[in-house]
């Protein structure tokens, strides 16, 4: 059983696989590292977000659901992009992986402000 297990995980393609499962991992690795230091940021982004919609609700502005479904359709986007990326084996910047949660909140923070409040 263990030749089997020798021959079956211990071929090019098995080893290929564990290198990019270890490039994804590094890749999540400085995603993760440079997270916290962009929480005030992302807090920021929803509250400002939030207090936009409560503003376009008091002033009886309309709200935009072509807006609020672009935004939304774009946060997703980009969101699939940075996980395929992540599997990607070319040489990425690192500024990619600090910039594209910033990218996302961004996009669900357009999409919260555009979002109907129901009174």
């Amino acid at each position: 059983m263990s030749s089997v297990s020798a021959r079956l995980f211990g071929n090019a393609y098995f080893r290929s696989v564990e290198a990019l499962f270890l490039l994804a991992m590094f890749r999540l690795g400085m995603m993760s590292h440079a997270l916290p230091w962009l929480l005030p940021f992302f807090a920021a982004a929803f509250a400002d977000g939030h207090v936009s919609r409560l503003l376009k609700a008091r002033e009886f502005r309309q709200h935009d659901p072509e807006v609020f479904a672009l935004a939304l359709a774009a946060a997703i986007a980009v969101a699939c992009a940075t996980a395929v990326a992540l599997l990607a084996p070319i040489e990425l910047p690192i500024v990619a992986w600090a910039v594209a949660p910033l990218v996302v909140v961004l996009l669900l923070s357009w999409a919260l402000a555009s979002f109907h409040l129901r009174a």
